[in-house]
């Protein structure tokens, strides 16, 4: 669902700075639909431009989290929010059992109202949030834009009245994490299809731009210099663009009145290893490795010489390996209701010895010190099938105030690696009552 541009847009309320010095942030041009993490500048203002000569669509959000609102859940009216941009929720923790929260969105002169969820963890198929279209700020009338079960997040919903509506529903049993939404009014959202060039002073809003205004060629730009602020975050909730075609997204980081901005930080190498003592190498049993099925774990004398080779056609996934005694596995979350922060730049996390428990829910942050990304192998899995389930995410900070989900697993089918490139990653375990 698309919405026409607002009656009276977001005017820009700063000329945009023609003695700006900029920096490509790491990972940018970004096209296709790539998979984009939160993005943070050192400096104070984040220029952003669309180029495209067909399709394109995507939305992103700048600024600071907003305060939550979960006033529904714990009152038996609709609570009405009427800021031009925040956010909703169902709490902090698991969502109450028998639970029926309603939220309207109606923000003051707004011509369309956008939201976008951040998190989505329902029981699938019993405990549902529904998004409706409002024709006023009562709702007197609606019609349903989604009906949100499980953990599947959807892309931005857009009611085109002004007018929104969120309604929580949950059954008699079994909690999950619930949801996290933001919502802008019109006059927060600054649409590509606009044109030209323009600068932006607000604390927080939406920048978009929707494939039903991309047929012909579009280019815009927009420096994003939130008043007061000495670094800019930007964050994309919904990214598809067609790279055959020449469509792209770039983003720099810039700083007014000619001074450099600082390079994106970056990893230094590793140290190139010694030069092997060894004389001779024997090879061990299976070498060479080859195909899809993964080679037995083996043990060998120090020290170990690995070669990789490929030839000049077709690629696959490649590989991943560890080596190194079994590490010392965490087990304190589930015996916590907090989650447990591992701050290690190497180790284990467990449900425990023997079977996990009832109505479990364990987390743990993983924030190695200084790591620019999180790897995650895992080396058993066991959960009841559609009922108990471990998450993983992809967080922005050490706190995981907003996150990515990279894998909802249950059964016993084993995932391939899994990573973070924030250098933050949270692991969640839920269980339901029953069921070992």
């Amino acid at each position: 669902t698309t919405s026409p541009a607002p009656t009276t847009s977001p005017a820009p309320t700063t000329p945009p700075s023609s003695g700006m010095t900029c920096s490509i942030i790491s990972g940018s041009p970004y096209s296709s639909t790539s998979t984009i993490p939160l993005i943070t500048s050192s400096t104070s203002i984040l220029k952003v431009s669309l180029t495209s000569d067909a399709q394109a669509s995507f939305l992103a959000r700048w600024g600071p989290e907003p305060s939550y609102n979960a006033d529904a859940c714990a009152s038996p009216a609709a609570v009405a929010l009427q800021a031009d941009y925040g956010g909703l929720s169902d709490g902090v923790g698991l969502y109450s059992n028998s639970a029926s929260c309603s939220w309207i969105l109606a923000p003051a002169g707004a011509s369309s109202v956008t939201l976008v969820f951040t998190q989505l963890d329902m029981e699938y198929g019993y405990d549902y949030v529904y998004v409706d279209e409002c024709s006023d700020a009562s709702c007197s009338s609606s019609t349903q834009l989604a009906s949100l079960t499980g953990s599947t997040m959807p892309g931005p919903l857009v009611s085109s009245t002004g007018y929104m509506r969120v309604r929580m529903s949950t059954d008699y049993s079994v909690r999950r994490e619930g949801f996290k939404a933001i919502y802008a009014g019109s006059t927060r959202v600054y649409d590509c299809s606009w044109g030209g060039t323009g600068a932006i002073d607000s604390l927080q809003g939406m920048i978009r731009h929707a494939a039903a205004n991309s047929q012909t060629s579009t280019t815009c730009s927009w420096s994003i210099a939130p008043a007061g602020t000495s670094s800019v975050s930007f964050m994309f909730h919904q990214f598809d663009l067609n790279a055959a075609v020449s469509s792209q997204v770039s983003i720099l980081a810039c700083a007014a009145g000619g001074q450099s901005p600082p390079p994106p930080p970056s990893p230094s190498p590793p140290s190139p290893p010694p030069p092997s003592t060894c004389s001779s190498y024997s090879a061990v049993p299976g070498s060479p490795f080859t195909g899809y099925s993964l080679p037995t774990p083996f043990t060998a004398s120090s020290p170990v010489q690995l070669t990789f080779t490929s030839d000049a056609s077709i690629t696959y996934q490649g590989f991943l390996a560890r080596w190194g005694p079994e590490p010392s596995y965490n087990a304190d979350a589930c015996a916590s209701p907090a989650a447990v922060a591992l701050q290690a730049d190497y180790g284990g996390l467990s449900d425990g010895v023997g079977l996990y428990s009832n109505s479990a829910s364990c987390s743990w942050i993983l924030a190695p010190a200084g790591a620019s990304s999180v790897t995650l192998v895992f080396t058993q899995l066991d959960m009841e099938y559609g009922y108990d389930y471990v998450y993983v995410d992809e967080c922005s900070d050490a706190s995981c105030s907003s996150s990515t989900q990279l894998a909802s697993l249950t059964g016993s089918t084993m995932p391939g690696p899994l990573v973070s490139s924030t250098g933050y990653m949270r692991v969640r375990m839920s269980t339901d009552y029953s069921v070992r």
